[in-house]
């Protein structure tokens, strides 16, 4: 038995779960293995309820996130601003982190606080592959953050134009929102008829 697991074995629970949110922090997987192996639960949460996976999401780990989930860490859980590693890892481009995510059940709608899902943070950040990804999985377009925002609102705020084209192209997408049309005077338009829609980008 070596002496870094002797002091883990030491350590009361609340300590050890502490203990894997700081090697989460410090992207120390040696040490996650050691403790995670004493079972200590991965869903221990940190400061503003942040989890081992949230954090490794974060981060952009997949191999760390792959150890917590093979533990028990829950996919969907959430941080009290109702953050999940999938909001995460869409917010830093990590693809990889999300298709593992979705891979492992992760909600492909869940929100936030302020009603705003992994589709609409990807299409913001102008993350094409995960916008593809998130669409492939079920990701509904509909979906207003409380601001009335929509994935669509955010990739032509932004100036996403690709990303307006897949979310034009989805099958599920039949309605354009009066609130999009509006968007009309940043010098963005479309038009959508049932399945099929065209979009026209203004220079000016």
């Amino acid at each position: 038995m070596n002496a870094v697991y002797e002091m883990l074995e030491r350590m009361s629970i609340d300590e050890k779960g502490q203990a894997l949110i700081q090697a989460a922090l410090n992207k120390n997987m040696d040490k996650m293995k050691e403790i995670l192996a004493l079972g200590v639960d991965p869903n221990i949460k940190g400061p503003g309820g942040w989890t081992a996976l949230r954090i490794t999401a974060w981060h952009g780990d997949y191999s760390m996130a792959e150890l917590v989930l093979n533990h028990g860490a829950l996919v969907d859980d959430q941080s009290i601003t109702g953050q999940t590693a999938l909001l995460m890892a869409s917010s830093y481009g990590h693809i990889r982190l999300v298709k593992l995510l979705l891979n492992r059940g992760a909600d492909p709608n869940i929100r936030n606080l302020n009603n705003s899902t992994a589709l609409m943070i990807a299409c913001f950040h102008g993350y094409g592959d995960i916008v593809k990804e998130l669409l492939r999985r079920g990701a509904v377009l509909a979906i207003q953050n409380k601001q009335g925002k929509t994935a669509m609102t955010f990739a032509m705020e932004m100036g996403h134009e690709e990303i307006v084209g897949l979310l034009l192209e989805a099958e599920n997408h039949f309605y354009i929102p009066p609130a999009e049309m509006a968007l009309n005077n940043s010098g963005m338009y479309f038009t959508s008829a049932g399945k099929t829609a065209s979009v026209y980008i203004s220079n000016l």
